[in-house]
């Protein structure tokens, strides 16, 4: 066989592996998260529960919901957008070291994305959101991002904020159809 055409056709290394039967070794320990709670669903849905996170050492909580009772209208939730500004605004405070956390902002599509970003923009064109539009500069040279579900894999920041931005529409009824998520790679 022709390992050059077989290392086109696949769409990950992992899968490149795995044709070629290389042997499975698997980790004992998650060493990567700073709470164990970042891991647990991880751990539990694709590990087996074989993962043993490290304990943690800092006293926070690490995963936060927040329901905004939003509509999803012509592929946006403006309220959940309306929220990923409040949070920056209200949330997002310096550390002790006298810098903001590197901040990452993730949708499940590109046009709330895209909405979030007009939001931001927006605000740039008025002086009574300079504190907002100063913080927002700084947050972006230590790397802040906004990026839709397709292109944010492998990237890690001190704070996501995650805008599902699905749920019911004008008339309260909840379809669900989630873009790329239905797909047959989607997961």
């Amino acid at each position: 066989f022709d390992q050059n055409n077989l290392l086109l056709s696949c769409e990950s290394l992992l899968e490149f592996g795995n044709e070629l039967n290389f042997k499975k070794q698997h980790l004992d320990f998650h060493y990567r998260s700073k709470h164990p709670y970042l891991i647990d669903f991880s751990n539990y849905a694709f590990y087996n529960q074989r993962l043993k996170p490290l304990p943690n050492t800092i006293d926070y909580t690490p995963i936060r919901f927040i329901d905004v009772n939003g509509t999803f209208s012509e592929n946006i939730n403006d309220a959940e957008a309306e929220m990923v500004l409040s949070i920056i605004e209200n949330n997002i405070n310096r550390l002790p070291s006298g810098k903001y956390p590197s901040i990452g902002i993730a949708t499940f599509n590109i046009t709330q994305r895209n909405h979030i970003k007009s939001k931001i923009l927006d605000r740039q064109k008025f002086s009574k959101f300079a504190d907002f539009n100063s913080k927002i500069q700084e947050l972006e040279e230590g790397g802040m991002f906004i990026k839709n579900l397709e292109n944010i894999q492998g990237d890690e920041r001190d704070v996501i904020i995650l805008s599902t931005t699905y749920g019911p529409g004008r008339d309260s009824f909840f379809a669900q159809r989630f873009g790329p998520i239905n797909q047959a790679k989607g997961y």
